[in-house]
């Protein structure tokens, strides 16, 4: 197992999906983020149990004024210092 430490941003589905499920096979603990609390925590327990690594499913609304401090706060707390943030952020209309 690798010691890298990953948050993978907008990380639910598609490219930050594909992206984060990369770090994590190959040992990575990361935190799958994404405006869903649901997708989240879904995306993050299939990985958990799909390469047995550790992950944290984790919501916010990066439109919100510093939402992203408290995600880095809590990724931080809950998974150890972060070593990669993988910046995917985008938005439609349709999500």
């Amino acid at each position: 197992m690798c010691k890298i430490h990953d948050i993978a941003n907008c990380s639910t589905q598609g490219i930050g999906l594909a992206t984060a499920d990369a770090f994590a096979r190959f040992g990575a603990k990361v935190a799958y983020h994404g405006r869903k609390p649901d997708e989240a925590t879904r995306v993050a327990k299939e990985a958990n149990e799909k390469y047995g690594v550790d992950t944290l499913g984790v919501a916010a609304d990066g439109t919100q004024k510093g939402a992203m401090e408290k995600l880095a706060q809590e990724v931080t707390a809950k998974l150890g210092p972060i070593d990669i943030v993988v910046g995917n952020a985008g938005s439609s209309p349709l999500f």
